[in-house]
Parts: C-alpha cells; structure tokens; sequence
C-alpha cells in the first residue's frame, strides 16, 4: 500500500495478519543418542566416497533417505549400513539395519546366460521385447553360496516391490534385492557377461558423464505395482547396462602417496562416450533361505525395436 493510512485500514478490517504466522513444529525423529549409540569408525570404500562427492554430499552422518507414505517407512543409508523403520502414529520412529544373513545371503542361479551389448544376437519370430537367452524356464534355478560378495558396500538402496518390503541396491556393479530380515538375491551378473573386464561392463550404475552434467545419480528403478504382478508374484526393475569399455582410461595421483595412480573411465572432449542398453528383470523374490523360486528373466528391446535403430541420434539414455 502506498499511503500509511490505506495500510492501517488494511490491519484493521483484517485483524488476522497482524497475528503472528502459525508454523508447524519441527519434530526430529532420530535423537542424538541414536546416533551415539549407533556410531561407526570404519572408513567409507572408494565407491561410497565418489557417490557422495559427485553429489556434493557431507561424507558423514545421514545426507538421503526415502519415504514410503503409504506403509509409513524410511529408508536411509548411516555410514556404510541400511536403516529402514516405521514411523508409528505417535511419531516414534525406530529403525533397525538391514544387515546381510550370511547363510542365506549372497546366492545367485547358476548358468544364467545374457549377452553384452556389442555381442546382441539377432534372432526371427522373437518378441522385440525380450531375447533369445532370456526365455522363462519351467524349472528352478540352482544355487550356489558366495559370502564373499556380502563384505562389498552396498549402494544406492531403493524400497519398492509390491508389498513395499524388499530393498534394491548395487553392489560390485551389479543389481541385487533383500528383504528386511537380510536375504539376498543378486538379480545381474556382470561379471558372468565381461570375466575379463575388457568391456568395463556395469548394471544399474550411472556412468560418469550421466552423473557430472545431467545430475542423474542411478541406473535402476523399481516398477510400478500393478494387478498381474500381484497375480504372478513377479517383481520387475528398470536398468541400464552401461559399457564403458570405448571410454579412455585416465591415471590421476592418489593425494598423500608416493608414485600410486588411481585409473578411472574419464571421456575426453571428442572421444567415444559410454554406451547403454535399456533391459528390465523380472523374478520372484525369496524371502528365506529355504525358499526356491524360479531365476530371474531379463528383457531388452530387439531388432528393429531396438533404441539404436529407432533413434540412431540417441548419444545418452
């Protein structure tokens, strides 16, 4: 108002704005003696430490999480552990870790075959959404034990399935999912596709290019719910299996050594970029070490509908 008389004739016939804004109460719901109780020495790996500089997060303390609203649930990462817990009606929140069980974690179906992307065979009479070495089998997949795997960090956790109870996240460059009591299951296999490491293979992980310019942090995304997969209990997440194998190798010094080089896939201004490949996996989860379900499927776009023959322009995805 431009005259004092307009604006308290303002205040006047509007008694409430010379009241005071009511804000809402800000209510933590982790204490500080959580995270006393709760505390970690170890150091973060070298994977852990990249993701968050590359996002431009604190190396300490809790920097993401994801709500769940429909079942009350947060998930967050807390050092090098996942945290998932419900937040009752009365606001208390108590998380526990989702710590791997090691006599039921780490399991994988052995013989699972796929095909890198520069080796992608061309099959007739096949759906273009699937290929010929994904076809569902009616037999179960038979098991092996590699605890091992269960000391590697496990990054980017994303809660999703239908019953919004299993917990997706990368681990050596590959998709795995677990359930809230620890069993593991390891949903792609890199390391089966590329042995040698020559075609710098990697399943649901951002290359470094997609992370750096375009901000996307994540190479994986749980489907949506839907009534068939409640029917056939299949569960379904999105990914991109990254090569980066056309990618130069660059040497950058370790900081505080003498002489140790650290090599990383950097693309240099007119060189070859990684390459993506659009798949989906299917499976079924297990929710115990005595449970046998079938192994999962994989999908991708074939021939003609494949994303390079319909868009040869495609650089990214």
């Amino acid at each position: 108002f431009s005259s004092i008389s307009n604006a308290t004739d303002f205040q006047l016939n509007h008694p409430a704005t010379s009241s005071r804004i009511q804000t809402l109460e800000w209510k933590p719901l982790l204490p500080e003696s959580w995270f006393k109780e709760n505390s970690f020495s170890e150091a973060l790996s070298r994977e852990e430490v990249f993701v968050k500089e590359r996002r431009r997060l604190a190396l300490q303390g809790i920097t993401s999480f994801q709500f769940d609203p429909l079942g009350s649930q947060i998930l967050f990462n807390y050092g090098s552990g996942i945290y998932l817990g419900y937040v009752n009606k009365n606001g208390e929140f108590c998380p526990r870790p989702i710590t791997p069980n090691i006599s039921a974690s780490a399991i994988y179906p052995v013989g699972m075959t796929n095909f890198p992307i520069a080796h992608s065979p061309q099959h007739g009479g096949i759906s273009p959404i699937s290929s010929p070495s994904t076809t569902d089998s009616s037999s179960t997949s038979v098991y092996c034990f590699s605890p091992s795997n269960s000391s590697l960090p496990r990054l980017d956790p994303k809660l999703g399935g239908c019953n919004r109870d299993l917990i997706a996240f990368i681990r050596d460059h590959d998709i795995w999912v677990t359930t809230p009591n620890g069993c593991e299951t390891q949903l792609t296999f890199h390391n089966e596709l590329d042995p040698n490491g020559t075609a710098a293979l990697s399943c649901g992980v951002a290359e470094f290019v997609m992370q750096e310019e375009f901000y996307r942090y994540t190479g994986y995304y749980w489907g949506p719910p839907s009534i068939k997969t409640y029917m056939n209990d299949r569960e379904k997440i999105l990914y991109l299996q990254v090569s980066e194998a056309m990618v130069d190798l660059v040497s950058i010094p370790k900081p505080g050594s003498q002489g140790e080089v650290e090599e990383y896939r950097y693309p240099k201004a007119g060189t070859l970029n990684a390459v993506s490949d659009l798949q989906i996996v299917e499976f079924t989860p297990r929710y115990s070490e005595e449970e046998v379900t079938y192994g999962p499927v994989h999908k991708r776009l074939w021939g003609p509908a494949a994303l390079d023959k319909l868009f040869p322009w495609v650089e990214y995805i």
